[in-house]
Formats: C-alpha cells, sequence, structure tokens
C-alpha cells in the first residue's frame, strides 16, 4: 500500500500535507479521489483532494486547533493554498511551496510525528488546595460535634484532613470511628502501624500522610534512620526480618492488590488472624486516605512540612505527574 511522506521542513504544522498523511496513513491511497493527481510520480501538482472523512486530531497544531467538517477540501499550491469547508471559510496556509510536493514511498513512515504521545508530564503548577480547610468562624453546631472529639496541634488548630473532610458531614460521621480505631485501638503494634503507613504514603506520593505520620512513627519506636530507609524498601540493608516483612505486605498491596502466598506465610508466623485482617485493611485505609489527600491538594500544617517524603524504590510506583509532597 502506498503512503505519503512530505519533504516539507514543517509537516505537523502544514495542514495540507498533515490531512495527506493522516489519510494515507488509515486509509492508504485509495481514499484521496484526486482528479489528474500522478500517484506514480512525484512532485505532484497541485490539486484538490477530496476527503471523505477528516480526522480531528493528530493532524499538527492547526488542524487540532480548527478542525475542518466532513468533506472538507484541501487545495494544494504553494503559499496561496487554503482548506475551504462547506460553510466557505478560508485558512491559509503560509508554509512554503516544499510543503506541497509530497513524494511516494512504500514505508509505513507519513509525515506525522508521534510527538504529541511522547510529550514529558511536568508537574502541575502550585494554584493552592483544590478543597480548602472549612475555617472554623464557618462551623456551624453539627460541624462542632463532628470535629470536637479530635485532639488539636500544638497551635490550638485542628489538622487540615479533618477540616477539609468535614466537608462531607454524612461520610466524615462514619469514617472518623473507622480512622480511629485503626489508629489508636487496632490490634497491630504502634511500630508495625506505623511502618505500614510510611511505606503506603512512599507508594503514593502522599506528603500529607507521611509529614503527620513521622513525628507518630518516632513516637512508636523507628528510628530516624529507618524513617529515611523505608523508601528504600524492604530490601534495602538494615531492616529486621519481621520489617522488611511489613514493607513488602505494603508494596505488594500497593501493586497487586492482595498479599503473595509468601509474604501471607511469613507474616503469620507471627501475627494472628486479626492483625493478619488488619494489616490488609490498615494498607487500605491509608492508600483511600491518599486518594483524597493528593486528589485535593491538601497542605501541611506548619511544622510538619520539613518531612520530606523520599522517592520509594523497590515498586513500580510512578510520580510522573509530580510528587504531592504538599498533599
Amino acid at each position: 500500500m502506498w503512503s505519503v511522506r512530505s519533504v516539507c521542513n514543517r509537516p505537523p504544522t502544514c495542514l495540507c500535507c498533515a490531512a495527506i498523511a493522516a489519510m494515507t496513513r488509515s486509509r492508504g491511497a485509495a481514499a484521496f479521489d484526486c482528479p489528474g493527481m500522478d500517484l506514480t510520480s512525484a512532485p505532484w501538482a497541485p490539486a484538490v483532494v477530496h476527503l471523505n472523512k477528516m480526522p480531528t486530531s493528530g493532524l499538527g497544531r492547526g488542524a487540532v486547533d480548527n478542525p475542518p467538517p466532513p468533506k472538507a477540501q484541501w487545495h494544494g499550491g504553494g503559499r496561496s493554498a487554503s482548506a475551504r469547508t462547506q460553510q466557505g471559510a478560508d485558512r491559509s496556509c503560509s508554509d512554503p511551496p516544499s510543503c506541497y510536493r509530497p513524494t511516494l514511498t512504500t514505508s509505513a513512515e507519513t509525515a506525522m510525528t508521534d510527538e504529541h504521545h511522547h510529550r514529558p508530564r511536568r508537574p502541575a503548577a502550585d494554584t493552592g488546595p483544590r478543597l480548602a480547610p472549612l475555617p472554623e468562624d464557618g462551623w456551624d453546631p453539627s460541624t462542632r460535634e463532628l470535629l470536637a472529639p479530635i485532639p488539636r496541634d500544638a497551635d490550638g488548630h485542628l489538622a487540615n484532613v479533618f477540616t477539609t473532610l468535614v466537608r462531607h458531614p454524612g461520610l466524615f460521621r462514619h469514617f472518623l470511628p473507622f480512622g480511629s480505631h485503626l489508629l489508636r485501638d487496632g490490634r497491630l503494634p504502634d511500630r508495625t502501624r506505623e511502618l505500614l503507613i510510611l511505606r503506603t504514603a512512599c507508594n503514593t506520593r502522599a506528603g500529607y500522610e507521611w509529614g503527620r505520620h513521622v513525628p507518630l512513627a518516632r513516637a512508636a519506636g523507628v528510628t530516624d534512620e529507618e524513617i529515611r530507609r523505608v523508601g528504600a524498601g524492604p530490601d534495602a540493608q538494615g531492616w529486621a526480618t519481621a520489617d522488611a516483612r511489613l514493607l513488602r505486605a505494603a508494596d505488594e498491596l500497593h501493586r497487586d492488590a492482595r498479599l503473595s502466598a509468601a509474604t501471607w506465610s511469613a507474616l503469620a508466623a507471627d501475627h494472628d488472624e486479626a492483625q493478619l485482617i488488619e494489616i490488609n485493611m490498615l494498607v487500605g485505609q491509608y492508600h483511600m486516605v491518599a486518594f483524597f489527600l493528593n486528589s485535593a491538594g491538601t497542605r501541611l500544617e506548619p511544622g510538619y512540612e520539613v518531612e520530606t517524603l523520599p522517592t520509594p524504590t523497590g515498586t513500580d510506583t510512578d510520580a510522573a505527574e509530580g510528587e504531592h509532597g504538599d498533599a
């Protein structure tokens, strides 16, 4: 099957060449109904190419911004070329005459590039939280009742996670007892709980979760060296066997949504049935919280942002969209 490759030095910006290339790529040379066009030689004479269906994307910047309607006519022929639609609108092409002198090749290559499919992902601009914490002067009596049981920080304020999530009071009313049970009244030792949470925060790039739980991990006996090592994963040198099993469990649940038979068996050697259940539920709970915090853009409170979220290793975590170190 013939395909078209333009010799234009700016093919993605040229509407005419882009249209020809795209139609050739998707439908072959037979898609063109062009009287007098000699498909066996090059260069082509200026001609009118009738497109039965005009793609709305992938035709370079001009075509994407101003896609012509169906059955648009594309006129070749140097700088005076234009695309005339059924509505009679003209779009002059300013590209050089060589843009309309394509040659033929039996290769599957076309003038179109895949550049727009491989653009580097850039961190989103910092525009503040998507959902701001509800200020205390805006709390109604029901909101005050919901937030009353929560301990305040040293500065007298409640953590932003709570004053943001309380914007959904019905959900908050049921969420808080479950989260509080796992955090305060669960069956897992404090150190075990905090290692699982820190590794989950690391895997989900949840900077808010990480920043708030580093002090809790220290209070539970996790050393600063161990906190820094959490980002290196379960295979890093220095972990006790029991700690490495916990980090591996967090990684498997993050990656596979299940524990492997080997990890389950290893954990069962020093955890009872209730604790095995709780390991799964705890990691799941803090994934859910991370999704909310990262999406809402929840900011860490002053004094907590000093805890830097480490880059995880040992998992397939993707942080290409920018790290949520402030979320």
